[in-house]
């Protein structure tokens, strides 16, 4: 009886005005559990067994909330608007909820799942609203930010207001509004980029599916920076490559994954590239250089030369001028090759194109 008299007095410090305490530390108080969607439950502090809900609530600290794959919740906060939603198939325990009418201490913990916080009471000295997730803490003091925490990765995104990162031996990186980003199971922080909405926020970090057409069929020179002075790294097989992770603005270099890091690749060996469909495509400044570190130990040196599939000319083969109306499909059988073994080893990208006068290399004489 106790507990909900206090938790009771707690709501109508929420919807009333916030009293100082005597101490001069913030009170425990009270937050309303609201359902927005069916199948959310709440699991009272110190209890073991959770309870399905389907109206309004009275919670505090202690108290674990979890919504099923098609629950939602909103924890309302302070009376001025401050919540948290929390989407489908997450998990939220509140493990400090304290206030006074200067100051206040939030501090959650999110199991796994997607939560949404807003947080419009202006901050006192002394403030503090913190998530902790799996691999870091997210802190905020006022504006609106989204956290995701998804088997061992954590997405964060500030659409208004500052947060701070903080992981590992107290490692803080600060966010600004609009800008978001990812914490690895290392505790590592991805790169911070802008972004208006977790759609835009994944392709801007993971980069976009996408194909690329070389104007030959060679494989691609890739480099370190995008620039031709750069370092050399290797190539890569254009029609291997189905992520793409950027480019400069001029879109003269694309930036594609490579040996454990990333690379960069010139234009100029390229026909056509496509991202269909990405939400966003991430633009890097000219004087990028990626982190020599990040690439793995057997790096490709194969050369421009070749051809995507590795393999020059064998020295046995001979060279033949394509007479008009001669097919690849007819060559190959007439001198007992393959159509893709004479495809790969003459850099034929398209089959059906054999333009007449070219000169290529065959097993025999046709």
């Amino acid at each position: 009886m106790k507990t909900i008299m206090h938790r009771v007095a707690g709501v109508l410090v929420l919807l009333a005005v916030v009293v100082p305490a005597v101490s001069g530390q913030p009170d425990e108080i009270a937050a309303t559990l609201m359902v927005l969607a069916p199948n959310v439950q709440y699991q009272r502090s110190n209890t073991d067994e959770p309870l399905f809900i389907s109206q309004e609530t009275i919670i505090g600290a202690g108290d674990t909330i979890r919504t099923a794959h098609s629950g939602r919740a909103r924890i309302v906060l302070f009376g001025d608007g401050s919540r948290i939603d929390l989407e489908s198939d997450s998990t939220l325990t509140i493990d400090r909820l304290e206030a006074d009418e200067d100051t206040f201490d939030v501090a959650l913990t999110l199991v796994n799942g997607e939560t949404r916080h807003r947080v419009l009471r202006e901050a006192g000295d002394g403030s503090v609203y913190e998530v902790e997730t799996i691999n870091g803490v997210i802190t905020a003091q006022q504006g609106e930010f989204v956290v995701v925490q998804r088997d061992d990765e954590v997405a964060f995104l500030s659409v208004t207001g500052a947060l701070t990162i903080t992981t590992g031996e107290d490692e803080m990186t600060p966010v600004a509004s609009g800008q978001g980003g990812r914490i690895a199971p290392d505790g590592t922080v991805s790169d911070i980029v802008p972004a208006g909405s977790l759609e835009v926020l994944v392709p801007l970090l993971d980069g976009c599916p996408g194909e690329i057409i070389p104007t030959e069929n060679r494989r691609l020179p890739v480099y370190l920076a995008p620039d031709a002075e750069s370092i050399p790294l290797g190539t890569v097989n254009p029609y291997e490559v189905d992520i793409i992770s950027g480019s400069v603005i001029d879109r003269s270099w694309f930036r594609v994954p490579f040996d454990g890091g990333a690379g960069w690749i010139p234009a100029e060996n390229i026909a056509f590239v496509d991202t269909t469909g990405c939400a966003a495509f991430r633009v890097y400044a000219d004087d990028t250089i990626e982190d020599p570190q990040s690439f793995d130990a057997d790096a490709d040196t194969l050369a421009w030369e070749y051809c995507t599939g590795n393999r020059p000319p064998p020295e046995s083969w001979v060279r033949y001028a394509v007479r008009g109306g001669q097919t690849l499909f007819e060559l190959a059988q007439r001198t007992s090759g393959t159509v893709e073994q004479v495809a790969l080893v003459n850099c034929i990208a398209d089959v059906r194109a054999l333009s007449a006068g070219r000169v290529i290399s065959l097993p025999s004489a046709p």
